[in-house]
């Protein structure tokens, strides 16, 4: 018998022995990646791009990662990462569907009503980890990003004196 073949005892026990199923677990879970692809409302459907994190990756430190690759427009804006909400949905990008219909003609996407009813979204917490809510990759769009309504700056009488110079 070669040193090779079963003597009781299989290879899979002892890589086992070695290799709990807890341990890779958590091995797994710290170093498999997960790619989501990204819609930002108020966006053209053709700048939808991708963020790759950890499936330890909280849905705050997500938002980070979606405001860091759209800074500019963010910033442009005065909106802060932590203020975006994010929306769990699943469109197809690269069929004609029904969700990504609406992506590119609705103009009023800004209404929580709209995603959820028509796109079927799920508003994320920002304390879950994206490996519990996505199990595998996808090339669909999943996540919609919604910045806040953008204010009207308020003038105080002080503000107005000062602008005309009073």
């Amino acid at each position: 018998m070669s040193r090779y073949e079963s003597s009781g005892s299989s290879v899979q026990t002892e890589i086992e022995k070695i290799f709990p199923p807890e341990n890779t677990r958590l091995y797994t879970r710290y170093f498999t990646e997960i790619m989501i692809f990204c819609f930002v409302i108020g966006t053209d459907l053709g700048s939808v791009f991708k963020v790759v994190g950890k499936e330890e990756t909280t849905i705050a430190e997500l938002k980070d990662m979606i405001y860091e690759k759209n800074m500019n427009d963010f910033k442009d804006k005065k909106i802060d990462a932590n203020k975006l909400n994010l929306w769990l949905v699943d469109i197809p990008y690269d069929t004609n569907n029904s969700k990504l219909s609406t992506l590119q003609s609705r103009r009023d996407m800004d209404k929580e009503n709209i995603i959820i009813q028509e796109l079927g979204g799920k508003k994320l917490s920002p304390v879950d980890d994206i490996g519990d809510i996505f199990t595998s990759n996808s090339k669909n769009i999943r996540i919609i990003v919604q910045p806040p309504a953008t204010t009207a700056s308020v003038y105080t009488e002080k503000n107005i004196d000062a602008i005309i110079g009073l």
